[in-house]
């Protein structure tokens, strides 16, 4: 890179690079560009000169950035407000950003999430606000199986799952004894919660992976813990092929569409009445467990990846890379 020019491609990520970045990275500069994996957290504005302050030095952003999955499930210390601000002043110095910031900001939030994906047709689960135990009940009574989970989370952690007829509820209370602690500690901790219906199923999640105009993973994830618990770190998962069908295509198709997303992970439920999704992730953070047989492409899904910031920083339009 001459003196003056603007790096090509930063791979943004927290902690230490992990082998997606690393494998990025190398089909990247295979492809000719001049690509690094960056610490978010060395990061900071400088308005007055449209660059970034990296560590002691103002630099010039790159060309594109990709976004990495940890820049945002591992954001602390501060609103989370200001992560996407500072995403967003990324696309105001001309960095290529897919997803926008605004579409990232919609897809994090559950809720808002699972309202977008309703309005366009897309089957999700009944979805509501709990900010108190009394939402909770309420819930508790219309759909008597429900799953609370972070607004902002991700790898399950902290979602819980609970029915009505909870043990020693007390008088006028529809949550038993252990319920009621359960979803006040989660209500102390977070505010509010995303409420969802929990859809019967087949005890397995379907996941597809999207990036640009192809479907590039289609496969089950299957509990291998005693009862099927989805989180159980002594027990991982098993990943099997699934077949991708019209339907399912059909369904990843229009949700990355409805929230305007260049590339995502689905996750989707065998219910009763079809597919139904539960979670649109709008990040591919981690594909090393793909490699083979629940690999869709011909070259690669990192390949896919390294094509598609070649194929953006070609297009020139305003864009952050999310994967």
């Amino acid at each position: 890179m001459s003196v003056g020019e603007r790096p090509d491609v930063w791979i943004l990520d927290r902690l230490q690079p992990d082998w997606e970045d690393r494998v990025l990275a190398e089909a990247l500069r295979d492809r000719g560009l001049d690509a690094e994996v960056v610490d978010w957290a060395e990061l900071r504005p400088a308005p007055e000169s449209h660059r970034l302050v990296r560590g002691s030095d103002v630099v010039d952003p790159p060309r594109a950035a990709v976004v990495r999955s940890r820049v945002l499930t591992r954001h602390t210390g501060c609103d989370v407000a200001l992560l996407y601000d500072w995403l967003g002043y990324l696309e105001e110095c001309d960095v290529r950003v897919v997803n926008r910031p605004w579409s990232i900001q919609r897809c994090q939030n559950k809720v808002w999430q699972a309202a977008a994906l309703r309005r366009a047709g897309v089957p999700v689960p009944p979805t509501r606000l709990a900010s108190s135990l009394a939402d909770v009940e309420a819930y508790l009574e219309d759909w008597q199986d429900v799953v609370l989970k972070p607004i902002y989370g991700h790898a399950s952690v902290d979602m819980t799952r609970i029915r009505l007829g909870g043990e020693l509820a007390e008088e006028g209370s529809l949550l038993g004894v252990r319920e009621e602690i359960a979803v006040w500690h989660l209500l102390n901790r977070y505010g509010a919660v995303c409420a969802q219906r929990f859809v019967e199923n087949r005890d397995r999640d379907v996941r597809i992976v999207v990036i640009g105009a192809d479907v590039v993973s289609c496969h089950y994830r299957l509990s291998t813990a005693p009862g099927g618990k989805v989180k159980d770190l002594l027990h991982p998962y098993d990943r099997q092929p699934a077949l991708l069908d019209d339907e399912l295509e059909t369904i990843a198709r229009a949700a990355t569409d409805a929230l305007d997303l260049e590339l995502a992970t689905i996750d989707l439920v065998e219910g009763c009445d079809g597919p139904v999704v539960i979670e649109v992730n709008p990040t591919v953070s981690l594909w090393q467990p793909l490699v083979g047989a629940l690999d869709l492409t011909e070259s690669g899904i990192t390949s896919a990846h390294a094509d598609l910031v070649c194929t953006l920083l070609d297009a020139g339009h305003p864009a952050v890379l999310h994967t």
